[in-house]
């Protein structure tokens, strides 16, 4: 379209009803490559512009007929003919009647006689003009093909996209609900995995609360019978939520029962100590590559002696730092002795034991982080000083610490719909002779 706008012969129409005039305007432009076409009336300007579709018109005023001002006003009434310039030819240099020219729509004029320099320059300039006006209006045509074409497309993409999305939707909808299943089976397995009852020997009274804030979660705890006189109970973190952190606690569960005594053909068995426990527990975890490098178990493992009331207690990590109440102290003690989360080192590392005589009344809380969570949030505190003495408080006064806890996750579920953590502990009290 631009090569062929470029090779044009310019056609140039002459309304004059003078022969001369029209003999003059050729000979101006001898040697320039132009096509005149002639014109003697109005009327057959209006019928040679139908036909022709010059680039320019020289239009005289003073014409027989229709006059070159009607002509005028006719070519501008006609949106077919708007980017045809009109140059008006006048022999009365009026301001009045330029005005009116310029008004009605012609581009320019050119006082009767012309000047021959001054007529080719203006035609010149006309033409350029109207030949850049022409590029810009091929140009915007194609530009207006192409954006539409380009929507088209966009619309079809956008329709596709839209199908393709639908059908991943709905097989992202298929996979969660299988999802759903599959996490509602895990939670079912998990739970049956928890004490269905926790037992009550010798004076000692165990309670535990254990609320996931998902559908499974990475907390478990458990306490079992490993002798006629040792009970052994643990409570544990795995790092992260969901069905992989639900998984390993399965794992530690099933695990940890083959490591609380060895076999002796003498003596008939020997009883591992809580922090050989968790050594032997870690290099399994690792050599098995349970955790993949993702996932690890902080945990406080323990046993007590039913007969001494002695507990020995190893952690493994666990910074929710158990609590230790003597009968005979008005105090608390913190288990701060640790050695790494369970899955971090793989070289053989020492978790070291801790022993504590309770005596008669002590009592000991086991928990994990969501514990210190619904404290934050019950008594608006944040210094974890301040927020042991509480629990102690509550422990110490409190008939039943376990209704208080249940109550309060109640309150907060409540009012935020969700737990910020899994809440999980584990309670034993040395029951007072009467």
């Amino acid at each position: 379209m631009k090569t062929e706008i470029l090779m044009k012969r310019p056609k140039i129409l002459v309304a004059d009803d003078s022969d001369d005039m029209f003999y003059l305007i050729k000979k101006g432009f001898e040697g320039e490559n132009y096509e005149f076409l002639r014109a003697r009336n109005g009327l057959e300007a209006l019928e040679i512009l139908e036909k022709e579709l010059p680039d320019l018109i020289l239009l005289d005023l003073k014409m027989p007929g229709k006059d070159g001002m009607e002509v005028l006003e006719s070519v501008r009434g006609n949106s077919r003919f708007s980017g045809i310039p009109i140059l008006v030819l006048t022999v009365v240099d009026s301001s009045e009647e330029k005005i009116k020219a310029l008004q009605v729509g012609a581009e320019d004029f050119l006082i009767k006689p012309l000047d021959p320099a001054e007529l080719r320059a203006r035609v010149k300039t006309h033409l350029k003009l109207k030949k850049a006006t022409d590029e810009l209006k091929s140009y915007s045509e194609k530009l207006e093909k192409m954006v539409e074409n380009k929507t088209r497309q966009l619309r079809e993409y956008a329709q596709t996209l839209e199908e393709k999305v639908e059908e991943k939707v709905g097989l992202i909808r298929e996979k969660n609900k299988q999802l759903m299943v599959s996490i509602d089976a895990a939670s079912k397995v998990q739970l049956s995995l928890l004490p269905s009852r926790l037992p009550e020997i010798g004076g000692i009274e165990f309670r535990a609360g254990y609320f996931p804030c998902e559908s499974i979660s990475g907390d478990f705890y458990d306490v079992f019978r490993i002798d006629e006189k040792n009970i052994g109970f643990f409570v544990a973190d795995v790092s992260g939520h969901g069905v992989p952190s639900a998984m390993i606690t399965i794992f530690l569960k099933q695990e940890l029962i083959h490591h609380i005594k060895i076999l002796d053909r003498k003596n008939g068995y020997r009883l591992i100590s809580p922090g050989e426990v968790l050594m032997s527990f870690n290099k399994k975890f690792i050599d098995l590559n349970i955790g993949e490098g993702l996932y690890y178990i902080t945990m406080v493992y323990g046993i007590i002696n039913t007969d001494t009331r002695v507990i020995t207690l190893s952690s493994a990590g666990h910074h929710a730092l158990p609590i230790i109440i003597r009968s005979d102290s008005e105090d608390f003690e913190l288990l701060d002795k640790t050695g790494f989360p369970i899955g971090w080192v793989r070289e053989e590392h020492i978790y070291p034991d801790s022993e504590f005589d309770l005596g008669k009344g002590g009592t000991v809380l086991i928990y994990t982080d969501g514990l210190i969570e619904i404290y934050k949030h019950l008594k608006r505190e944040n210094s974890t000083e301040k927020i042991f003495s509480h629990i102690v408080k509550d422990l110490k006064e409190r008939k039943d610490f376990s209704d208080y806890i249940e109550k309060s996750v109640e309150k907060i579920l409540r009012k935020n719909n969700k737990l910020m953590d899994d809440v999980t502990y584990l309670l034993m009290r040395i029951k007072k002779e009467k």
